[in-house]
C-alpha cells in the first residue's frame, strides 16, 4: 500500500464540495521567456516538464490538487494554509531544475468549483499576489498569516519569505 493518497478523478471529488474555502497557490518561473530563448524550445520544454513533475510529486505528498498549468505557471489548491506554505518552501528550495527560480503567491478564501476549475475573487487575488513579486519569493496575504511552518514558528502578516 502506498503512503501517498489516491489521486482523485476531479477537483470536485478532491474538494468534496463546489462551494468551499481553500488555500490557493500560484507559481511562476522567474525570467522564463529569457530562459526559453537561451535554451530553445526543445531543451526548455524538457526542463519545464521536469519542473511540473516536481510540483506534481510534491502536490501528491501534500494532499493538494494541481488545478491547471498556465504556460510556465501552476495553480494548486490546498485544504490548509499550512500545507500550502510547507509545499511552497519545499518547492522553492528545489523546483525540479537547478537554474529555475519561482515566485509563489498564496491566498486562502471562499471559491467555487465548476467544470474542474476554480473561480471567484479569491482566485484573482491569489494570482495577483504571485505577480506582485519581481524576483523569487513567497508572499502571502493576511488571510493566511497565521500559518505555522513545521509547527515551530508563527509567520506574521508582515513577513515575506524570499529565496536567497
Amino acid at each position: 500500500m502506498s503512503s501517498y493518497p489516491e489521486i482523485p478523478n476531479s477537483l470536485e471529488e478532491w474538494a468534496g464540495s463546489r462551494h468551499l474555502s481553500l488555500t490557493l497557490l500560484f507559481t511562476d518561473i522567474v525570467q522564463s521567456t529569457l530562459i526559453g530563448r537561451k535554451l530553445g524550445d526543445r531543451n526548455w520544454i524538457e526542463d519545464l516538464f521536469d519542473h511540473f513533475n516536481q510540483a506534481r510529486g510534491l502536490a501528491i505528498r501534500y494532499d493538494s490538487y494541481v488545478v491547471k498549468v498556465i504556460g510556465d505557471a501552476l495553480m494548486i489548491a490546498f485544504r490548509t494554509s499550512t500545507q500550502a506554505v510547507d509545499f511552497a518552501l519545499e518547492f522553492a528550495t528545489f523546483t525540479g531544475v537547478d537554474y529555475v527560480g519561482i515566485r509563489i503567491g498564496i491566498h486562502a478564501g471562499q471559491v467555487q468549483i465548476r467544470e474542474n476549475d476554480i473561480y471567484g475573487l479569491n482566485v484573482n487575488l491569489a494570482s495577483r499576489i504571485q505577480h506582485s513579486l519581481e524576483r523569487e519569493g513567497i508572499p502571502r496575504t493576511i488571510a493566511s498569516f497565521q500559518i505555522r511552518r513545521n509547527s515551530a514558528r508563527q509567520l506574521r502578516k508582515t513577513d515575506t519569505l524570499e529565496s536567497r
